[in-house]
């Protein structure tokens, strides 16, 4: 809890799916899995539940743990926000415990402060990270195009694979720059640059994440992990783009 990895709007979003399940139980029907509309419901109930408990809530979040896929976010002050879920196949990461909670409202205040002193440079920031964000949207759903046909695009996959590791290597640098990161994240990042793997804070928690390759070796997880470990933090290897929510027998 409190890392920044989505487990408040995790357990408020089972909650509500356990609701809606049993809505369906009381009425007699038979119920195996969870359908469009019932999804939706257990989404808005986990971001109305998030605005209560967190104050404040990206929607996003109960999409994503909803869902389990990767959300395309764009924040509007006039008009609706607006998100879109992506088809991206499963990718491995490496997920580090950097051993520190960043506060996120000090990391807001940080901001703030920094665009009011330094407008220019800050706005310039904000406008390559758009740039690095869009050029990643497109690569991801390039993925799903060509995943499918392994054998055929396999070359293709390596590129695009190259590519999203220069756009999480280009975040991470002007993060830094915003005053957004912090020594144990950067240390991370650093062990991830030297063998070759892109590297990245994951939000206002206090964990990173390193991009695998599709076809990594074991041994080559094991070997990154241990210097991992060396270093003094923690490491999880696991998967990102999922099921999401769904009735387990």
């Amino acid at each position: 809890m409190k890392a920044g990895l989505g487990s408040s709007t995790s357990f408020a979003v089972c909650l509500a799916a356990c609701f809606v399940h049993w809505k369906c139980l009381q009425r007699g029907n038979a119920h195996y899995q969870f359908n469009e509309e019932e999804l939706k419901r257990i989404s808005n109930y986990a971001n109305r539940c998030e605005e209560v408990v967190q104050l404040y809530m990206p929607e996003m979040d109960a999409r994503v743990c909803t869902y389990g896929q990767i959300c395309r976010y764009r924040y509007n002050i006039k008009r609706r926000n607006k998100d879109i879920l992506l088809k991206v196949p499963k990718m491995k990461i490496l997920l580090i415990d950097s051993g520190i909670r960043l506060n996120k409202y000090q990391q807001l205040e940080i901001m703030a402060q920094k665009r009011y002193s330094h407008p220019t440079n800050v706005d310039n920031i904000l406008v390559r990270i758009n740039q690095i964000s869009k050029t990643a949207i497109r690569n991801l759903a390039a993925l799903y195009k060509f995943i499918t046909k392994r054998n055929v695009f396999l070359h293709k996959l390596q590129e695009i694979h190259e590519i999203l590791s220069i756009n999480i290597q280009l975040n991470q640098k002007w993060l830094c720059e915003l005053g957004l990161s912090h020594p144990n994240l950067n240390k991370i990042c650093t062990i991830a640059k030297t063998n070759k793997l892109p590297g990245k804070l994951t939000g206002f928690g206090g964990y990173a994440y390193i991009l695998l390759p599709p076809d990594v070796s074991l041994e080559f997880v094991a070997f990154i992990s241990e210097q991992i470990l060396e270093a003094g933090f923690t490491v999880t290897m696991t998967t990102v783009s999922c099921n999401g929510v769904r009735i387990d027998y």
